[in-house]
């Protein structure tokens, strides 16, 4: 960095690659020392105790308390992150924003799900400096609530007191996150009905809702000025900035000063001070300002994905409209709006697909509406409805309007949302299709004059027409996803995809909307031809009221179904020249909980793999008695516990590699993973390596790739997961 601002006016035409030189070891520096601080791998699961202040308003999640805490320095906390997130399950204190605790918790790294799609938590929990996760055992209070959370227990009253006075809760929801940026309770399908409309941004407060308060911000104060008398009157447009960076400044505070609002006001003052300053700055000089503030005061920034659809947006904006001469002639009143929607629409495409793995052609009419009804309609009254709190004033009044405009808006959107073509997934697309997207991008919106634009056209077509690898006739995939202790395995042949099992849900968040359903499209996979719940444990069957509201055509299989929907031991299919066969249970076998569930075996041309599901010893035990014991892989149920397979079944098996769904936890020698790797086996744990795939092609031995290593990325630190031999 020093270096750089030294040549930097001795070298003026290298000033670009200095730039960016001096940017990368920034954000080199600020992620080391994150990475730095992070609880070691080889430590997860300790105990620890430490003091600490919450940060922040801690969010509820059905039994589950979360909130962060900074701990403070003294005994015992030395060692221990700066910033550390914990959970805690029926808490027996009213934990509040600036609280002091003593906790005694069981810390891991900061750690999340690594899949072929989905929300990446590691980067999340690295983008905020937060170097430990954990669960509360103990905890007790060390005194008042200090000063400093005053703000955020004002956001946390708030937020309490409209979702009082809101009759719908999709509304209520919408209410506070618009106002106080408080995303906790979102019910049910709101979500998604969001996403496949492309105005999933209303959920969180971003640069378009500070840019549309300051812009409320600045008509009001532009209005007073012109009611003050004579010489007492300043400039409007004066005025009118500093009313507009006071209104953005007040409500990127009451959003808590996340991440996205302050990028988002950083945005806003660099726009409103050039307009001050009475400056004639050109809009790309206005952006690379913007940008170059954000990263100076938060270099990990670009870890978020709101940072670059923030940016992105607005550079397509610039690329498209600032170079091109003014049209004269009035325009069609919303003409503006109309082509700035056209131009995002297309302009984001690349980064949608890459993000996110769709494409939503419903933004652009949903857009057109939405954001003219929250600008004009929902935050004018949402700001009232905060000023009236402060005062201590009923707020009824004013969230009744907003209900009202904002429940008519959420219905049409729902109508949108059901529409076939609302959204269109598209399978992760490499980093030579996002390059020439890009590419054709900037070429369909150049300016006036750019030859032939239409070229850019074919560009995108490697984007959209992105193919999966499907295996070959007698071979198969299996995918086994990272659940922490869940359990969801996608295996695919030459002609269909069956997903075993469906991962945890009921009253912790749902895994089929959060990661198996984007991570089945990443794979090429939109809905898969059969799901088997293989019993009706949390960790295997929760979420299997998700699976059959998202896929209702998929056929279901489970224990005690008749028909085609039952699996007993001896129905099978094939598919592509692979058998799908169920080991278990036995007909006329009595209930047995756990152990009724489904064991399937998938078997062809390159090798057979057992599913046991759920089941516990005594299963692996009978399979062993029919000689059920020639499997080339095996899934270790039961989250690789040290009983998950029984003695007789091991004792006969030489599976060549065990794949164990289950988080992180610190190695042991003993138990059934112990046992395994004894005869030879190689075991892969979901917690170590990411999510697994294994493929089996006829004629050649198993192999496997681990998510963690075939995409890798620096916040995944390696965890000790094997090679490939």
């Amino acid at each position: 960095i020093v270096l750089a601002v030294a040549l930097w006016p001795v070298l003026p035409s290298f000033r670009p690659a200095l730039a960016f030189a001096a940017g990368a070891a920034w954000f080199t520096l600020a992620a080391g020392q994150v990475l730095h601080e992070s609880w070691p791998p080889e430590r997860a699961g300790e105990s620890v105790t430490f003091s600490g202040e919450v940060v922040g308003a801690p969010v509820r999640h059905g039994d589950r308390l979360r909130f962060l805490l900074r701990t403070s320095t003294g005994t015992g906390s030395a060692e221990v992150p700066r910033r550390v997130r914990l959970d805690w399950y029926r808490p027996r204190l009213a934990v509040r924003a600036g609280d002091r605790l003593t906790v005694r918790a069981r810390l891991r790294p900061p750690r999340g799900f690594v899949n072929p799609a989905g929300f990446d938590a590691t980067r999340r929990l690295l983008a905020r400096r937060i170097g430990a996760a954990g669960r509360i055992e103990q905890a007790e209070r060390r005194g008042g609530a200090r000063s400093s959370g005053a703000l955020h227990r004002f956001r946390k009253a708030f937020s309490e007191r409209v979702q009082a006075v809101s009759d719908r809760l999709d509304v209520a929801a919408l209410h506070r996150a618009l106002s106080v940026g408080d995303r906790a309770g979102v019910p049910d399908g709101l979500s998604e009905r969001l996403q496949r409309t492309g105005t999933a941004h209303l959920l969180a407060i971003s640069g378009l809702h500070v840019g549309l308060v300051a812009m409320l911000g600045g008509a009001l104060a532009a209005a007073l000025a012109t009611l003050l008398p004579g010489r007492a009157r300043p400039d409007r447009q004066r005025a009118a900035i500093w009313g507009g960076l006071l209104m953005a400044t007040v409500y990127a505070a009451l959003a808590g000063f996340s991440l996205p609002t302050r990028r988002a006001l950083v945005m806003t003052i660099v726009a409103l001070g050039a307009a001050g300053l009475r400056r004639g700055a050109r809009p790309g000089d206005a952006l690379a300002l913007a940008l170059f503030a954000v990263l100076l005061f938060d270099p990990m920034a670009p870890l978020e994905a709101g940072f670059w659809l923030s940016f992105c947006a607005v550079a397509v904006l610039v690329w498209a409209f600032a170079w091109r001469p003014p049209v004269s002639g009035a325009r069609r009143p919303g003409s503006g709006m109309l082509r700035a929607q056209a131009v995002l629409a297309l302009g984001l495409l690349p980064l949608s697909a890459g993000l996110f793995g769709h494409w939503v052609p419903a933004a652009f009419p949903a857009n057109l509406v939405a954001i003219p009804v929250v600008a004009f309609a929902v935050l004018p009254m949402l700001m009232t409805a905060l000023a009236l709190h402060a005062l201590d004033f009923p707020i009824s009044a004013p969230v009744a309007v907003s209900e009202a405009v904002l429940g008519r808006l959420l219905d049409g959107l729902g109508w949108l949302a059901a529409q076939p073509w609302s959204a269109w997934t598209l399978p992760s697309p490499g980093p030579g299709a996002m390059l020439l997207a890009f590419a054709g991008v900037a070429w369909l919106l150049a300016p006036r004059g750019w030859p032939a634009r239409w070229l850019g056209l074919p560009l995108l077509l490697p984007l959209l027409l992105a193919h999966s690898d499907v295996p070959e006739t007698g071979g198969f995939r299996a995918a086994v996803l990272d659940l922490g202790d869940g359990h969801a395995v996608l295996i695919r042949t030459a002609e269909q995809d069956v997903l075993f099992d469906t991962g945890p849900g009921g009253s912790d968040w749902d895994r089929v909307d959060a990661v198996i359903a984007p991570s089945l499209s990443a794979l090429g996979v939109d809905a898969p031809d059969v799901v088997v719940v293989s019993g009706a444990g949390r960790d295997h069957g929760g979420g299997a009221a998700s699976a059959a509201r998202r896929w209702p055509s998929a056929l279901r299989r489970f224990p005690g179904g008749s028909g085609e929907h039952r699996c007993l031991r001896g129905d099978a299919w094939r598919s592509g020249g692979v058998t799908f066969r169920f080991l278990h249970p036995t007909p006329g076998l009595p209930d047995l909980g756990r152990d009724s569930g489904c064991v399937l075996e998938v078997s062809g041309a390159g090798g057979s793999l057992l599913l046991p599901g759920g089941a516990g010893p005594a299963v692996t035990a009978r399979l062993a008695h029919f000689g059920e014991t020639g499997h080339d892989a095996v899934v270790v149920a039961r989250a690789g516990r040290g009983d998950a397979l029984h003695d007789a079944w091991l004792a006969e098996a030489s599976p060549r590699l065990a794949v164990v769904p289950a988080a992180l936890r610190p190695a042991r020698p003993d138990g059934t993973l112990g046992a395994l790797r004894r005869r030879g086996a190689t075991v892969l744990e979901t917690g170590r390596c990411g999510w697994i795939e294994l493929v089996f092609r006829p004629g050649e031995p198993p192999t496997w790739r681990a998510g963690a290593e075939a995409s890798p990325r620096f916040w995944h630190r390696p965890l000790g997961c094997p090679q490939q031999r």
